[in-house]
């Protein structure tokens, strides 16, 4: 393999398994504006720029002539590399006249530049530099002696050795260029930062004889060539925030909060702070964090905090995390207001409705707000529970520094000490201060609603507010990854790597964006978005970058406003309860106890009770737009069924919109009652207007449950039900767009990938007699069929899934082989054929031997961890698809059913109501099983049972306490799979979602 080669092949280990050469060039492109093929054959790839060479050893050499009485002391690890920095740093510094201006203190200047410096140099180099040290140590190229002297041989000798830097050259060009790029900038900007400070030396108020004695940086990310926020310290202890942008939001928000303490009494009103603003920066007063409150105080910041989130909600404000507010005292106090204004990019009016009555107060990032899944997740939230103990993200971190043995650990660090809260939990209390805040000052601006929107407008009209695209971290990681050693070598692995997002991630902006965002990430930036209040355009360093909102950020708000009412009003009330209470979902409240009774059974009383908690959850729901109908919900996530949040429901068939339009037209079909029927198709209408916004660049998840199948699914069975023409279009127009997207597919198994896609279209084969809608549906399921039997590891004997952050082979039905092969087995069935017979028989032996006698059980994944019994992991599932598969003619699996039948029926049962993982489900299993074998008793005893849940836990739990003593809506967890278990009892009509009959 020849040098270039050997390039692409470490550029395709950069990439997802899937990812080709040609995405990798198409990129490549369509970013930099250049063939990738070109670029690789026309240069040499590892050539360096004199430039920089020539650069760093001038430096290098004036640096180590300096006298010693002038000597720059290199108090850093790894001090004499990063020598001919300081040198030209100090040196231009100590050249320069404002640094002679008496208000300066030079020397302390001089001091935090230096430091300033190498915290900026450091983290593009640390990996290089620890990587040399290693190697050099491996090979006994340090000396004999302790690991602290062979390091110091390191400093002091290696790096002094010309020949040895010239290696270094050699081998990391791009690392020289880069940190020349960073020197050079940041100069500029620390340069820039004194002008600034001096040109407004009055503004500030600065006694005579009092000097700036030191700035220091390192306070947030760099963007726009190297600038980002620094603390000025001067020599009378005051201290101020710089700021490298214009501050015209800052002004307007605290002179709107001015107005706002006009209106309250004594003890509601809300802190203000300086502002100095300038076009390109803005100067404010430190505010400081107090803890030393007592109980009286407390409660009147926490009823404060509430009164900020009113406002903030009022003005669709965002990113106020826990480091963003500080307790200063009984005032909470936002400390950055670039995003209280933070507009939704919308497709549409009811887009727009439905994001601000749902998003826009989780969105303002003060109620618990969590990054991770458990047990890793992290809390952020302004105003969130529990105090951090670490960072929510892993980041690399010097272990042994000094010694020879140093190394950089990627991990989860100490996070620095919260000044948002007062050091211990939330209590019920606290939290009730929070919630009397909200609905006091939610009261003011709706008494005052008309003179708070003219004064919104007048202080808002034309302001600079930030556009957050994506979150900081995807940029953090993209940046790291171009300080990597291996792509420090060459300017063409950098722009590859910069390709990734790209390739890997839904493509739903503007080129444009995509450039401008790899443009800053090569020189060390972050990338930096912002809009003005009045324009429906994103702008960026070199102006207007594309057009992107369909109402203007003021007038979003002015609408926001005009909407106030006591009714959005008690709707954000139970939004802000359940933030707080929601997480309080425990295991113990699901246990069911279920016992096996006789009874006597009264079929109506099942839809009596479906109808009841129809119209409780009705009561509970919300309209927008064209008459559309939604809730919000807690959302669990798949590990381990804790809370994430309280939220939209979105339109999927587990969560959200579809799965409870189900429950609403089956209870209408059964009851008869068209009332119910319209809801369903008043929940299905937003998910349908949706439709026409999918398409290549946004890679919806496509399965049954938590993809776009799902909506398919419940169109298929609205056009069955109702006759209407325009479900049948609407299950071509999803048929389509999958089509277009199911190569992006991901996920695979029967909830969020391909499998369930094919289980969706199985049950539209078999259950619309529609020769158009037949003919389409046959020709995907051979496409759908000949991706599943691709990605079939036959080395492995299944389908390798990524959940829970891990790669595997897991065995369930919905997540996993079972479903799949399941998913195949149905597809021959009606197509004929016997395609994937062999397939589907290897992963039944396979699983055999993930069986284990000891514990009962199948083991969930090819790793042998965990045990599992349900239908999503474990026996349940097993047997659903064993029970299928013998009613598809499979043989040799009787045992398997006997085995999976025997577990399920001392295992599965008594855990929660649920049908993902819960007695529904293992009922509805049990209930076909009983079916497909022609077992009268096996049916007998599931119609007891049911019934026993009917009597002893489903009339207690449909008040709020369905799912872990929370109240969930949903299909799969919650209320809707009450319905949906109930109407299923009561006739035979209803098909089976579990394996979307």
């Amino acid at each position: 393999m020849d040098k270039k080669e050997s390039y692409k092949q470490f550029w395709l280990s950069l990439f997802e398994s899937k990812t080709n050469y040609e995405d990798i060039n198409n990129a490549f492109t369509v970013l930099f504006d250049k063939n990738l093929e070109d670029e690789l054959y026309k240069n040499n790839l590892a050539v360096q720029n004199d430039i920089y060479r020539e650069e760093y050893e001038t430096w290098m050499k004036k640096a180590q002539e300096i006298d010693n009485k002038k000597k720059i002391e290199c108090k850093f690890h790894f001090g004499t590399f990063y020598l001919p920095y300081l040198y030209y740093v100090s040196s231009e510094l100590m050249n320069w006249s404002e640094l002679r201006d008496q208000r300066i203190d030079s020397k302390g200047i001089l001091q935090t530049s230096m430091q300033g410096l190498v915290s900026t140099l450091v983290p593009v180099s640390a990996k290089v530099l620890v990587q040399e040290v290693k190697r050099l140590h491996a090979k006994s190229e340090l000396g004999d002696g302790e690991s602290s002297e062979q390091f110091k041989m390191y400093e002091e000798k290696v790096l002094n050795d010309k020949l040895y830097r010239q290696e270094m050259f050699q081998l990391y060009p791009v690392l020289f260029e880069k940190l020349a790029l960073k020197t050079k900038m940041f100069l500029e900007f620390y340069k820039d930062i004194i002008e600034n400070v001096l040109s407004v030396w009055e503004e500030l108020q600065i006694s005579d004889g009092i000097t700036l004695d030191r700035i220091v940086l390192g306070q947030g990310d760099t963007h726009n060539y190297g600038k980002s926020v620094a603390k000025l310290l001067f020599s009378n202890q005051s201290i101020y925030i710089y700021k490298p942008r214009e501050l015209t939001v800052d002004v307007a928000f605290n002179k709107l909060l001015k107005k706002y303490n006009t209106w309250v009494g004594e003890g509601q009103d809300l802190k203000t702070f300086s502002v100095i603003n300038r076009k390109n920066f803005g100067i404010v007063e430190l505010i400081l964090y107090n803890n030393q409150v007592d109980d009286e105080k407390k409660k009147k910041y926490y009823f404060r905090c509430g009164e900020l989130l009113a406002i903030l909600y009022s003005l669709n404000a965002s990113d106020m995390h826990c480091e963003n507010l500080i307790a200063s005292g009984e005032y909470p106090v936002i400390i950055d207001c670039e995003t209280v204004v933070s507009p939704f990019a919308t497709k549409d009016k009811a887009d727009l409705q439905l994001l601000e009555k749902t998003e826009s107060l989780k969105r303002t990032g003060l109620l618990p707000l969590y990054i991770g899944s458990n047990p890793e997740k992290v809390e952020i939230g302004g105003i969130g529970t529990t105090r951090n103990h670490r960072t929510p993200y892993k980041t690399y971190a010097v272990k042994n520094q000094g010694k020879s043995d140093i190394n950089l650990v990627f991990d989860y660090q100490e996070v620095k000490k919260e000044q948002n809260i007062f050091g211990s939990e939330l209590n019920k209390k606290n939290i009730a201060d929070i919630e009397n805040g909200f609905h006091y000052a939610y009261m003011i601006l709706m008494r005052h609603k008309g003179e708070y929107a003219k004064i919104v407008e007048a202080l808002f009209a034309d302001v600079q507010i930030r556009v957050i695209l994506k979150s900081t971290a995807v940029y953090s990681t993209l940046l790291g990854l171009t300080y990597h050693p291996d792509i420090l070598m060459d300017n063409l692995s950098q722009r590859i790597i910069l390709c990734k997002d790209y390739v890997e991630h839904y493509r739903k902006f503007e080129t444009d964006i995509y450039i401008l965002e790899n443009q800053a990430l090569l020189r060390g930036d972050i990338p930096y978005f912002y809009t003005y209040t009045n324009e429906k355009g994103i702008f960026a360093e070199g102006g207007k970058v594309a057009d992107f909102y369909s109402v203007p950020p003021v007038k979003q708000i002015l609408d926001k406003i005009k909407n106030l009412s006591e009714d959005d009003l008690h709707f954000q009330e139970r939004i802000l309860h359940q933030s707080y209470f929601g997480e309080k979902a425990e295991y113990s409240k699901d246990i069911t106890g279920l016992m096996f009774e006789d009874y006597s059974i009264d079929k109506n009383e099942y839809l009596q009770l479906a109808e009841k908690i129809l119209d409780v959850m009705l009561d509970k729901s919300f309209t927008f737009g064209d008459s559309y109908r939604s809730w919000m919900d807690c959302l669990y996530d798949d590990r381990n069924d804790k809370l994430v949040n309280y939220s939209y429901v979105g339109g999927d068939l587990y969560n959200g919109e579809a799965g409870i339009a189900l429950a609403y037209l089956y209870y209408g079909v059964v009851s008869g009652k068209s009332y119910y029927i319209e809801i369903a198709e008043n929940i299905a209408a937003y998910g349908n207007s949706e439709i026409k916004f999918y398409n290549e660049n946004r890679h919806s998840l496509i399965g049954a449950f938590t993809g776009l199948a799902g909506n398919l699914y419940l169109n298929s069975k609205l056009f069955k039900y109702t006759k209407k023409e325009i479900y049948k279009k609407h299950c071509l127009q999803l048929i389509s767009k999958i089509d277009k997207i199911l190569v992006y597919d991901k996920m695979t198994d029967i909830i969020g990938g391909a499998a369930g896609y094919l289980l969706v279209l199985c049950s539209i084969f078999e259950n619309i007699e529609e020769p158009q809608l037949l003919v389409v549906v046959k020709e995907q399921m051979k496409a759908v069929e000949k991706i599943l039997v691709k990605r079939y590891s036959a080395n492995n004997g299944g389908w390798k899934l990524t959940l829970e952050g891990k790669e595997k082979i897991y065995t369930g039905f919905g997540h996993g082989d079972s479903g799949i092969i399941t998913a195949l087995a149905r597809c021959d069935h009606l197509l004929g054929s016997t395609n994937n017979r062999e397939i589907i028989n290897e992963v039944i032996r396979k699983h055999k031997s993930l069986f284990s006698y000891e514990n009962k059980g199948w083991y969930r994944t090819n790793e042998k961890e965990l045990i599992g019994y349900g239908w999503c992991h474990g026996t349940s599932g097993i047997l659903l698809s064993r029970v299928l598969l013998k009613k598809y003619g499979y043989e040799n699996i009787d045992d398997d059913i006997k085995c999976a039948m025997e577990i399920s029926s001392t295992r599965s049962f008594g855990n929660n109501t649920s049908l993902c993982h819960g007695d529904f489900s293992s009922l509805e299993i049990m209930k076909l099983a009983g079916k497909v074998l022609y077992d009268k008793k096996v049916l007998e005893r599931e119609k007891l049972s049911f019934h026993w849940l009917y009597e002893n836990v489903m009339q207690e739990r449909y008040g709020g306490k369905c799912f872990r003593g929370t109240e969930v809506l949903g299909l799969m967890l919650g209320l809707s799979g009450y319905v949906y278990s109930l109407v299923q009892h009561s006739s035979n009509e209803i098909p089976s979602i579990l394996y979307l009959q």
